[in-house]
Parts: structure tokens; C-alpha cells; sequence
């Protein structure tokens, strides 16, 4: 499973601008990570978020993740 990285501190300022549910998915990060600085999020986790978010959120998720765009044939 692909991953990208992403600082504790800057997920946090995301889980202040997300819905309930989504803290909860962040909140589990931090626990399974909670000896790390750097978070792993998986790309399929991140393309989730994406693909739910409004445009203000997928605005908030592109600036500290790549999106990983699949093309349906």
C-alpha cells in the first residue's frame, strides 16, 4: 500500500476543519502513529477524503497531500 507522510502538527490543523467522521479516521491515525512526528496516511485513505470533501476541503487536502488520480477505461 502506497503511503504519504505528513506532520502531526499539520494534521491537526485539518482534523479543526473536517466533519465528525473524519476526526475519528485522523484520531485513529494519531493513536496508531502516537510515537511519530510524521504520519502515514495511505493514498486509497487520502483519495477517499478527497473524493467526499466540498471544494473548500479538497483545497485544504491538495495543499499537504498529493492527489493519486486513477483513470477509469
Amino acid at each position: 500500500m502506497k503511503t504519504q507522510q505528513i506532520k502531526r502538527k499539520d494534521l491537526a490543523k485539518i482534523y479543526k476543519e473536517v466533519c465528525s467522521s473524519w476526526q475519528k479516521v485522523i484520531a485513529d491515525l494519531l493513536v496508531e502513529q502516537v510515537d511519530s512526528d510524521i504520519i502515514e496516511v495511505s493514498n486509497e485513505l487520502i483519495t477517499k477524503a478527497y473524493d467526499e470533501a466540498d471544494s473548500d476541503k479538497k483545497k485544504l487536502v491538495n495543499k499537504y497531500f498529493d492527489i493519486v488520480v486513477t483513470k477509469k477505461i
